[in-house]
């Protein structure tokens, strides 16, 4: 994995301890059955999107690079795009 997305790399990881800390509360409060669902749910939702952000870093790069070759056909005889 390259580091060349310092950002996500730190989004990625905060993320994942945010998760592993919201699904340790949910087991660790057995009372309250609604808020460990919760906690439970939030938790691996927010574990699963650091994870994603950590596994496409390299990919982030190629999507934002803009294609300079695209350019606007237009009609020659009304002035219309096609």
């Amino acid at each position: 994995m390259k580091n060349n997305n310092p950002v996500g790399f730190t989004s990625g990881i905060v993320l994942i301890v945010f998760g592993v800390i919201l699904i340790f509360f949910g087991f660790s409060n057995f009372d309250q059955i609604v808020g460990l669902t919760i906690l439970m749910i939030y938790g691996v939702i927010i574990l699963g999107i650091g994870i994603y952000i950590l596994l496409h870093l390299d990919k982030e790069d190629e999507i934002e690079q803009i294609n300079p070759e695209i350019t606007i056909k237009t009609n020659k005889k009304t002035g219309n795009r096609k």
